[in-house]
């Protein structure tokens, strides 16, 4: 059994290239085959086990795919990687405020080549008052062919309202649901259909606008509903807008397809929210946090080690005064008392390898401190994918370990 497990190595060594999910499912099969089929044996099952172990420490460790390649590759030649590129880890930090582009504050210059367009956004139960307050004949008359009828019941919906005289977008009208509703697929916020928000919850769905308005516009939010707040609409259409494009062709949209000319005017042009200064430098916090560690997350595995997470902290650190950061890496780990983190990485198929896979402990500290304050210390961990490297769970629970 060892000698043509061995003998299977060195055929995918020689290989050069393969795919780097088939590389890992036949490395995992074999060993599982092996502990299967040679159990009982005693000490020759371990002396088995260990062998073919130890001939896959010493395969060559995956080189990380380039950011505009669309196909996942494992180079044999561990000396071939990139070490001048750019981490994604840092690049996840400097873009991570990208949703300004969606954004414009009140007090800038106006843009001579854009329409402010106002977006009534309301609960069902508020839409009759309106209707018979703020609108104008024309507007009724559309509305009543549009949405004839509004209940409780009602599902949220958009309609743009026409400008009469020359058909132009004039406003918008979002009826949000009821004051407590079961989000609908129609809503457009992906992940909530069929979960349950009460009012103080609905302007989640502000969301959805950034994908759904016509690009082009700037589009203020009118609320009539006091626990909608401007700055929790900016919020939310800020984190509506976000995107995970880095690994996408650039010419040609998912299906390969040249991109048609709406989702190429979306990108020239995209629709923006008009703030004031101030909830957009509330937004800048909040969204940005959370763009970066959707950014982390989502960005392959094979491409966010543990060395891209210890530039994301000191790239991160650069933002802010008065901090500095320390990394303890690999058998350092040891002697600083820190074993546990050490026994954890050295699962991976990179340990001592490659230093990119080695485990860390990554510090960032702020150095300012007032006189006779204790100090703080908020302690986390960031498992990157293969940092383990002992597939322990089943199946269906290895799914959310990629939110680690």
């Amino acid at each position: 059994i060892a000698e043509s497990c061995l003998q299977f190595a060195n055929a995918l060594s020689g290989l050069g290239r393969l795919d780097l999910r088939c590389y890992h499912g036949l490395r995992r099969c074999m060993v599982s085959r092996l502990n299967r089929s040679s159990s009982g044996c005693g000490s020759a099952s371990v002396r088995c086990t260990k062998l073919v172990r130890s001939r896959f420490e010493h395969f060559p460790v995956p080189e990380r795919r380039s950011v505009a390649s669309n196909r996942i590759v494992v180079s044999c030649n561990a000396s071939e990687s990139n070490s001048s590129s750019l981490s994604l880890g840092t690049a996840a930090v400097r873009e991570r405020h990208r949703f300004l582009e969606r954004m414009v504050a009140e007090s800038s210059s106006p843009d001579g080549d854009r329409t402010q367009v106002i977006v009534h956004a309301m609960i069902n139960e508020d839409y009759s008052e309106w209707l018979a307050e703020c609108c104008d004949e024309p507007t009724r008359t559309w509305l009543s062919t549009s949405c004839p009828k509004v209940t409780s019941s009602t599902p949220s919906q958009i309609v743009l309202i026409p400008e009469p005289s020359t058909l132009g977008l004039q406003s918008v009208l979002y009826l949000l649901g009821t004051a407590a509703t079961t989000v609908s697929s129609s809503a457009g916020v992906t992940g909530a259909e069929g979960r349950w928000l009460n009012e103080d919850q609905l302007w989640w769905l502000i969301g959805s606008l950034p994908g759904k308005l016509p690009a082009g516009f700037d589009y203020k939010i009118a609320v009539r509903n006091d626990r909608i707040t401007t700055s929790r609409a900016a919020l939310a259409w800020a984190l509506g807008a976000y995107s995970f494009d880095r690994c996408k062709g650039q010419a040609s949209s998912p299906g390969g397809k040249p991109e048609d000319e709406a989702n190429q005017t979306e990108k020239s042009t995209p629709s923006r929210l008009v703030v004031t200064q101030e909830d957009l430098d509330c937004v800048t916090i909040d969204a940005g946090a959370t763009y970066l560690a959707r950014d982390l997350i989502n960005t392959p595995a094979s491409q966010m080690s543990p060395y891209d997470l210890e530039m994301a902290l000191q790239e991160l650190a650069l933002s802010y005064s008065n901090t500095s950061t320390s990394g303890i890496v690999g058998d350092d780990l040891l002697s600083s008392n820190f074993p546990m983190i050490h026994a954890v990485g050295r699962g991976s198929i990179g340990n001592g390898v490659s230093s990119k896979l080695a485990p860390r402990l990554a510090q960032l500290r702020w150095n300012e401190q007032s006189e006779g304050a204790s100090g703080i210390a908020l302690v986390g961990k960031g498992v990157c994918f293969d940092t383990g490297g002992l597939d322990l769970k089943p199946a269906t629970a290895m799914r959310n370990m990629k939110k680690d």
